[in-house]
């Protein structure tokens, strides 16, 4: 008897095994064949269907350029004067526009003659400024024109180009664009007047020569079909139309049309599948029941032993009998992770304590006591930095060299987080033993020192830019040097901050011998200087937009009024309304000198 309910059980297990197999084969074969034969025959008439778009296309604008009866001449000047010619892309037909002016200019000179008839004949008549004209009004006309088939076709670039006769190069003399489209020289852009672009591609070589020979011809050129025709021969050269059409929107509805067809076809096994689920609602839900509810069991209270208990009570041969064996395994594999999790928690925990305690290191590295020389009334600073991370790579710092000098240095260390504030801390107390050992030497030579210094145990090939000013508080003479930092920006008496642009060096770090340039410049009674590194320029808003030098200038001539420590308070507070919500992306690190002079001289 036992045996016997042994057989059966194998049994089942073999029933649900054959029709699983059965069910997931026909499936399979049926629903891939089905999705490949729609797929083929979807993309064959789709290249058909684009030729023939394309094609007609092209058409309208050779049809487009030959309603011109000067046209030939037009190529022809067009290609020749392309460097002289004052072109209004874009000029739509509203009035107003610099293209209509000229119009009613030439008209008015020449009202004999329509500039939308007027034949090669008429216009060679023209003195050489007319003609110029003339091709200025015809070529911003035809690209009014061109737009708008550009538009109405939804197509990505529609273009004429020249070429010779080993089609290595494409010459572009008109291209059509969306409103408000840029027009420019990088790939994707609408290339203007004149942009010539290498062809390296055999395939669009061909292409082309095809194109040249026959009607048209379509060539594959990336994500784009790129669909050639004969317009004319200008100045010995062929001139092709082109349109560029990026399939992949088409694609993406064939092949959503083809998983939807193939979709139906295997709804239509539906039929096959109820005879699988009757053979698992009894075969196989019960057990797989009972092992839901001990997962959820050991969900609620993590009891391992009871659920270990009541599964193995199922003593099942087939899948789900593995099935339970592997709850097990997988509960003892929780119970082992959960231990794990709790001991990275403890380590997360300590090495958050140990960055919030680099952080209060790093910022006593800092001067922080403002104002820093209380008993002078000739200068006053203030410094700020705030760090992208808990710690970071910018600094400040500024030191008195003798009685008479102040060294203000403001530095930036590639990379972030911890390895970017040790070389930081490096780098401060290098510059500072830089200056201060002697302090005769000029701002270059500690430069050169410094960077011998920082090179010659930098094995990881970080690098810092740095700026090195010594303020004379006797006179406001600057003596600086600047290892590939950002501008200063410098206020006089009675003028607004304005970027001094000065000589860089390279970076320190970046390579041995190098040599820095020195310079110097004056700061009369009453100047402010702005020092910052890289991450105020290029804070970054949520459209991922730069704060900009224009938008830190505009500040800081509103704040140029206030005392070191406002200017920098407007700024920040200028900077965390630009980005909002956005992250903080580098260290911002600044630092503002008010040198008021010798009140007595």
């Amino acid at each position: 008897m036992g045996n016997q309910e042994e057989k059966e059980k194998k049994i089942r297990g073999g029933i649900i095994a054959q029709v699983a197999v059965l069910f997931l084969m026909g499936t399979f074969v049926i629903g891939l064949t089905t999705f490949f034969f729609e797929q083929f025959v979807s993309e064959g008439t789709v290249k058909s269907q684009l030729s023939s778009m394309l094609d007609s296309i092209a058409a309208e604008v050779i049809v487009t350029v030959d309603e011109y009866p000067a046209n030939e001449w037009l190529l022809d000047y067009w290609y020749e004067n392309a460097d002289e010619m004052d072109i209004e892309y874009d000029a739509d037909y509203r009035p107003g526009t610099e293209t209509e002016k000229k119009a009613a200019q030439f008209t008015q000179e020449h009202p004999d003659i329509q500039i939308e008839y007027a034949t090669t004949e008429q216009i060679t008549s023209l003195s050489a400024e007319d003609q110029k004209l003339y091709a200025e009004i015809v070529y911003s006309w035809l690209i009014t024109r061109i737009n708008e088939i550009k538009r109405i076709y939804d197509i990505d670039f529609l273009y004429c180009v020249l070429t010779d006769d080993t089609y290595s190069y494409q010459y572009f003399l008109f291209s059509a664009a969306d409103e408000g489209a840029k027009r420019g020289t990088e790939f994707e852009e609408v290339y203007p007047i004149g942009h010539v672009v290498q062809v390296d591609s055999d395939e669009l070589k061909n292409g082309m020569r095809t194109a040249a020979k026959t009607d048209g011809f379509l060539t594959p050129t990336g994500k784009y079909r790129d669909y050639y025709k004969y317009l004319n021969d200008v100045a010995g050269q062929t001139a092709l139309i082109g349109v560029s059409y990026d399939t992949s929107r088409m694609m993406d509805r064939v092949n959503r049309q083809t998983v939807k067809d193939t979709v139906n076809v295997v709804v239509g096994l539906v039929v096959l599948a109820a005879l699988c689920l009757l053979l698992l609602l009894v075969y196989v839900l019960h057990p797989l029941r009972k092992i839901q509810r001990n997962i959820r069991m050991y969900t609620k209270n993590k009891d391992r032993e009871m659920v270990t208990s009541n599964l193995r009570e199922l003593q099942l041969v087939n899948e789900m009998g593995q099935l339970s064996e592997d709850v097990i395994t997988l509960a003892e594999e929780i119970d082992n992770y959960l231990e794990e999790i709790q001991t990275i928690t403890e380590e997360k925990q300590r090495i958050s304590a140990e960055l919030s305690l680099a952080s209060r290191i790093q910022a006593d590295m800092l001067p922080s006591s403002f104002p820093p020389y209380p008993e002078r009334t000739d200068v006053n600073l203030y410094a700020s930095m705030t760090p992208a991370k808990e710690v970071g790579g910018d600094y400040y710092d500024f030191f008195k060299v003798d009685e008479n000098h102040i060294a203000l240095v403001i530095a930036d260390v590639s990379g972030k987080g911890i390895p970017a504030s040790l070389f930081m801390m490096i780098t401060k107390i290098m510059a500072e033993n830089a200056v201060t050992v002697d302090s005769m030497q000029s701002p270059a030579m500690i430069m050169e020192k410094l960077n011998e210094q920082i090179c010659k145990h930098n094995k990881e090939e970080m690098f810092v830019t740095l700026w090195l000013g010594i303020l004379d508080l006797k006179t406001g003479r600057v003596a600086a040097s600047n290892a590939g930092h950002e501008n200063p920006i410098l206020k006089q008496p009675g003028g607004t901050f304005q970027v001094l642009h000065d000589k860089h060096g390279f970076v320190l770090g970046g390579m041995e011998g190098i040599k820095y340039n020195e310079y110097e410049f004056m700061m009369e009674p009453d100047s402010k200087l702005f020092l910052y590194t890289d991450g105020v320029p290029e804070a970054t808003n949520e459209n991922n937009e730069l704060f900009g030098m224009d938008r830190l200038v505009d500040t800081l001539r509103d704040a140029q009024d206030e005392t070191p420590e406002g200017i920098l308070n407007a700024v920040n507070n200028a900077v965390e309304e630009f980005t909002g919500d956005a992250l903080q992306f580098d260290d911002l690190t600044m630092l503002c000198v008010h040198y008021v002079g010798d009140q007595n001289s």
